[in-house]
Parts: C-alpha cells; structure tokens; sequence
C-alpha cells in the first residue's frame, strides 16, 4: 500500500481513538508523520511507543526526531551482510567494510 509515501501528516483530523491510526503500521516506506491536534491520548507516550514498535524505521513522529537519518538502509545492510553469512555465502572481510561503509555514508 502507497510503497513510495514517506510523509503523512494528519493533524487536527478529529481523530479519537489508537484504532485511527492502525493502517500506518501497513506504510513500509513511512519515515514522518504529524497526528497533532487530535485527541490527547493518541499524543501519550505509550502511543508514541506502539507507533516505533509497529514503524520500526520511523524518524520524525510530530516533529520530534527519534532516530537518524538511514534507518531503514541501516537495517537492510546489516540484514544482508547476515543472510549472506547464514547462507554460508563466502563475504570477505573487504565486502563487508564496503558495504558497512556504504551504510555510513547513506
């Protein structure tokens, strides 16, 4: 669903309740969203935390900034540099720093 939609921004929308915001957890590419200006509960740290957990590369939510840039490429890197070594796929040391460097400059 949306596979490019990176920013959503749904303040001040009415919304009353946490099943409101279930189909961001379906946005693979979200990396910001603004849902201020809705009921208070939906701004609890508790939501805040289910939002992470089910967003796992998630950045901004309401404008504040919970983690770097890249996440997600992060993740994928380290994702691959694993499979390739569980499948028992020959990565020399060399393959493995440029891919690690890959990540750091992204």
């Amino acid at each position: 669903m949306f596979p490019k939609l990176m920013t959503v921004d749904i303040s001040d929308n009415l919304l009353k309740s946490k099943k409101e915001l279930l189909f961001i957890k379906f946005l693979d590419s979200l990396i910001e969203i603004h849902y201020s200006g809705n009921n208070k509960c939906l701004e609890s740290q508790e939501m805040i935390n289910q939002i992470l957990e089910d967003n796992p590369y998630l950045e901004v939510i309401n404008g504040v900034v919970y983690q770097l840039p890249g996440a997600k490429e992060d993740f994928v890197t380290d994702s691959l540099i694993k499979d390739m070594k569980e499948e028992l796929i020959d990565v020399t040391q060399e393959e493995t720093e440029i891919l690690t460097q890959r990540k750091i400059r992204n």
